[in-house]
């Protein structure tokens, strides 16, 4: 249910914005160099921020939300536990290390319960 889906802390608000329109989801996990989790950035910092700056500031150099993880051998009921709790609009599946796995979106892990 985990998607590779996420953003470099260094990579421009434009490619970020792209990845949203691409995969139409609402917030994107942003790693560091080490593809360890950082942040979240949102649809909402996106509009908040003008257009003609997203090619020029970074992903690191706007407002990111914070991060909720999980660990990967988490089940999809304890995401969905996760997501009740935080509100969040996506969770960043980590392993042991605590580097990037995986991307979870709630109406995902909600459509791969519904087919089980």
């Amino acid at each position: 249910v985990a998607v590779d889906l996420k953003v470099s802390a260094g990579q421009t608000l434009r490619e970020a914005v792209d990845l949203v329109e691409k995969h139409g989801v609402r917030a994107l996990i942003v790693v560091d160099e080490e593809t360890k989790p950082v942040g979240t950035i949102t649809v909402t910092t996106m509009i908040e921020t003008p257009v003609e700056l997203y090619s020029v500031l970074r992903v690191n150099e706007v407002h990111l939300d914070d991060v909720v993880t999980i660990n990967d051998r988490a089940s999809l009921s304890e995401a969905l536990n996760l997501f009740a709790a935080t509100g969040t609009a996506v969770i960043a599946v980590v392993d042991r290390e605590g580097k990037f796995v995986g991307a979870l979106y709630e109406r995902k892990v909600l459509e791969a319960m519904l087919r089980s």
